[in-house]
Formats: structure tokens, C-alpha cells, sequence
């Protein structure tokens, strides 16, 4: 009997995604955990000031990761910027939703 073409492709994609997905778990745990050990340093300064490459960093991995790229998953995290923009937005000029506070 002989073997449909498509399945050593397949099993060699699966194996690659396996991988990459293993990378992107390790790479969200090492930079969690140097974060931990940074906020809980006298380098805290620092560390606050890397936040926003942290959150870019943290943005990539999730769009690489999420399998398949297309207009659904675009429509959902666009929705999700704009609807977490909004909230930090109306916390820091209004001070409900958290209360008051400022950056």
C-alpha cells in the first residue's frame, strides 16, 4: 500500500510548528521571568522603562503564533487595541474605572 503524498509534508509542517510554538512559550517564559527578577531590583527604573518593547515583543509573538493570519483574527485584535486604548484612556482623563491616576 502505498503512502498519500502529502503526508510526509504534513507530518514535517506539524514538526516545525511544533518547534516554533516551543520557542514562542520560551521565549514569553524567559522574558516574564527576567521581568519578575528586574521589578523586584533596584534596576525597577529600568525595567519600567522597557515595558512598552516588552508589550511589542509579547504583540509579536502572539500574531506569529496564531495560525491562520486572516481578516477574523485581524478584525479581533484591532477590536481589542482600540477597545483597551479606550479604557486607559477614559481611566487617566475621567479616574473612573480605576480611580485616579496618571503617567
Amino acid at each position: 500500500m502505498e503512502r498519500p503524498k502529502g503526508i510526509s509534508r504534513d507530518r514535517k509542517k506539524n514538526t516545525v510548528r511544533a518547534v516554533m510554538t516551543s520557542i514562542y512559550v520560551l521565549v514569553i517564559i524567559i522574558f516574564h521571568i527576567v521581568g519578575m527578577i528586574g521589578f523586584s531590583t533596584s534596576a525597577k527604573d529600568l525595567f519600567t522603562q522597557i515595558v512598552p518593547f516588552h508589550l511589542l515583543l509579547m504583540t509579536l509573538v502572539i500574531v506569529l503564533s496564531h495560525e491562520p493570519l486572516n481578516t477574523k483574527f485581524l478584525v479581533f485584535a484591532v477590536s481589542i487595541y482600540i477597545a483597551g486604548y479606550l479604557v486607559e484612556w477614559i481611566g487617566v482623563h475621567t479616574g473612573y474605572l480605576f480611580g485616579t491616576y496618571w503617567y
